[in-house]
């Protein structure tokens, strides 16, 4: 039976889970990041005790996404590093989510086997997801999705008010999606 590919779905997550859902994929990102800082091909081989084929074959799908970029530090034998380009350093709040979420869920009475902390105030931290607009903590419960105004069907906007003074909301910006915010809280 053949695998549907995830990337022909009209979903944000589907189209994600497509490039980075493996796990191989998920942990050579986290092995890249600062509280691991990992960039040569052998030091993340070692550290994630991955197959050569698998780790190339990943890191390959994470540079054709934009995800990584290589960067030659030897020229004989020529010899590259890997690093986060600015979409990949935009996963880090999923690598944080899924960080919490082992560690919540998974880690038992031993605790998380990693403790992050804020370089900037100095403190410990544990990540939370928060809105972007009132910076006030969210949880499942608090979100609602609505189908983007700019993929409906002139059809499907019968009634639909885009003044903002209507309906009291703010409006999203022209052109795109905000980046990613991402707050963490001290503890």
């Amino acid at each position: 039976m053949r695998e549907t590919s995830l990337a022909r779905m009209d979903c944000s997550i589907a189209r994600t889970a497509e490039i980075i859902g493996d796990r191989w994929t998920l942990m050579i990102v986290r092995s890249m990041f600062a509280f691991k800082g990992l960039h040569r091909f052998e030091e993340l081989r070692s550290e994630l005790r991955i197959a050569r084929n698998i780790l190339s074959d990943r890191l390959g799908i994470l540079i054709e996404h934009g995800i990584v970029e290589q960067r030659q530090y030897s020229d004989k034998p020529p010899r590259y590093e890997y690093h986060l380009t600015t979409a990949g350093k935009d996963l880090l709040p999923v690598i944080l989510a899924l960080l919490r979420w082992g560690d919540t869920y998974l880690m038992g009475e031993e605790g998380p086997p990693v403790i992050l902390h804020h370089a900037e105030c100095g403190h410990d931290m544990v990540p939370y997801l928060a809105c972007s607009h009132c910076h006030q903590p969210v949880a499942a419960r608090d979100v609602v999705g609505r189908d983007a105004a700019s993929r409906r069907s002139p059809a499907d906007l019968s009634g639909v008010s885009v003044d903002p003074t209507e309906t009291g909301q703010e409006m999203e910006p022209p052109g795109g999606i905000e980046p990613p915010t991402f707050s963490l809280r001290v503890i």
